[in-house]
């Protein structure tokens, strides 16, 4: 992950004012022309909702490529140290996308989200496909598989793998520290019955694969992307798995395009990519380069809320206020199950308060447009009105109209206000483990928390802390890198000094190999860093 960011991709460039107002107006006529358009999406289309991104210049790759970097101090060659400086620099000229930074759970759709929903209402455009999980085009009032695509699914859909029903949910489906990083169950389906395996524990099967790598349940007792009939599951699609039946469905909508408007995107993920080319035109809007900027149509540096205005206005186009969101399988606060952490019941909770509060405005300004339509009337009817009733009439047709602005404009001041209330080290912790069914009973499992402390395991230290580990050894005399080696693998690792080893075995989670370093301290300390497969994956013990 952190491989795919280098000071030259994570560069913005900004069109000037004269580029960017020729090439909207060529963005808008193609609109115009395309009699099937398709938008492609990835995490800078969220940006302005307070949602971080992976590889912008404060991406979340991209701090992880300069953690790296500093990790390794002194033991840094001229060529990174250059590289770390450029990473900084280019973080220093980033300009602000947010407000304030707000979890995917108290996101809210960006001007660019209700352009897209505004298009597709108005059947000047057709359907969305998205690599993003924060479900905010739920938000926007899309409807899932019938105007949006969600390829890499989205936090709020537990699909059977039985009946295939997504049950669209009011909180954070997918849980956290427990959870391997490829085991996807959530419980039993209240429609079909489906439910986990008697023999499922939530634990890989010693010895198996897992993931893209693994044959499923049957081999390895986890439940894969593709498992059939064991319940329902969340859709997250993590790396090194194999994508569910959303990718058939966006190579469908993408194939028939006549138009694809790729926003958002470095187009890093090359499995995926292909998709906007299968349209007969393609344009990309983004502020860093892409791998496939010289083959596309029309190419835009820009961010993407300020070129979904600019499309908008010259559409002559209004963009739709923000629907209020309710989750068409949603359960009462009370009803949700178990095992969810308390992290997402708040932001369960958060939601509600937020749509209530939404519909108590939405109330008083349907009431207040009422009254005014009423009184406009009347003095319409009235053939020698006294500027009284005029004053009356236009006074309440002016409250309609500001209330119906607090209606429409609370969306973004609750979803701040929401945020605030959000505990700033907030983790998700999975509160039990095991197989469950909607009403929350628990089949098996222990309670687990965060690991953030360090653990003495006689001859080196470790700790955990997010998706990062690290092991310390205090060497008995000085040495050199030449005296030193270590070889990482995803599930094993093997370190070796003056030709004794340290550590050989299997470790007790998965890792990204090409993430995980190590340096010298002084010549009298060796460190290890290793990067979890999963950040969410609490660690028992460092080697198995």
């Amino acid at each position: 992950m952190s491989k795919t960011v280098d000071s030259k991709r994570v560069q913005e460039h900004y069109e000037s004012d004269k580029s960017l107002s020729a090439k909207l107006d060529q963005l808008a006529d193609m609109v115009r022309k395309s009699r099937y358009t398709v938008f492609y999406t990835g995490a800078g289309m969220s940006t302005s909702a307070g949602v971080g991104d992976y590889r912008g210049p404060s991406g979340a790759w991209t701090q992880r490529r300069i953690k790296e970097i500093q990790k390794l101090g002194s033991g840094a060659c001229s060529s990174e140290a250059e590289e770390l400086r450029r990473l900084l620099t280019e973080q220093t000229k980033e300009q602000s996308k947010a407000k304030q930074k707000v979890p995917m759970t108290d996101a809210q759709p960006t001007l660019s989200h209700m352009m897209q929903a505004t298009l597709i209402r108005q059947k000047l455009a057709h359907y969305v496909v998205t690599t993003n999980l924060d479900g905010v085009y739920r938000k926007s009032g899309l409807q899932a598989n019938k105007e949006v695509t969600f390829l890499h699914g989205d936090i709020y859909t537990e699909r059977c793998t039985s009946c295939g029903y997504d049950f669209e949910r009011n909180w954070h489906v997918r849980q956290g520290s427990e959870t391997h990083v490829h085991d996807h169950s959530v419980g039993t389906c209240s429609r079909c019955k489906s439910k986990p395996p008697l023999e499922y524990t939530g634990r890989a099967r010693a010895g198996t694969k897992t993931g893209a790598d693994g044959n499923g349940f049957k081999e390895n007792g986890l439940v894969g992307t593709e498992d059939k009939g064991v319940g329902t599951k969340d859709t997250h699609i993590n790396f090194g798995e194999c994508l569910d039946r959303d990718l058939r469905e966006a190579n469908k909508i993408c194939s028939k395009a006549d138009l694809c408007i790729v926003m958002g995107t470095s187009m890093s993920l090359r499995h995926i990519t292909h998709l906007p080319f299968k349209a007969r035109k393609t344009v990309i809007v983004n502020l860093q380069e892409t791998p496939d900027d010289k083959k596309c149509h029309l190419r835009i540096w820009a961010q993407c809320d300020p070129v979904s205005a600019g499309l908008l206005s010259r559409l002559g186009l209004e963009e739709l206020p923000v629907p209020i969101w309710r989750p068409r399988d949603a359960l009462p606060l009370d009803q949700i199950p178990l095992y969810v952490s308390k992290t997402y019941r708040d932001a369960a909770a958060r939601l509600t308060q937020f749509t209530v509060k939404r519909e108590e405005l939405q109330e008083a300004a349907e009431v207040a447009e009422e009254q005014a339509a009423e009184l406009i009337k009347a003095a319409a009817e009235e053939e020698e009105a006294t500027p009284t009733v005029k004053k009356t009439a236009a006074k309440a047709a002016q409250d309609a109209a500001e209330a119906r602005a607090r209606a429409n404009d609370a969306v973004q001041t609750l979803a701040e206000l929401a945020a605030e209330q959000v505990p700033p080290a907030a983790k998700p912790t999975r509160t039990a483990r095991g197989s469950h069914n909607h009403y929350g009973e628990l089949s098996n499992g222990a309670s687990a928390q965060q690991e953030a402390i360090e653990k003495d395991e006689g001859g080196y230290v470790w700790s955990q802390q997010g998706d990062e580990i690290q092991i310390t050894f205090k060497l008995q005399k000085h040495a050199t890198k030449s005296n030193v080696k270590v070889d990482f693998k995803p599930k094993a690792l093997q370190a070796v000094v003056f030709g004794e080893s340290l550590l050989n075995g299997a470790l007790g989670g998965d890792v990204y190999e090409d993430e995980c370093t190590w340096t010298l301290v002084d010549g009298s300390e060796l460190q290890l860093y290793l990067t979890k497969a999963n950040a969410n994956d609490n660690w028992k013990k460092l080697m198995m």
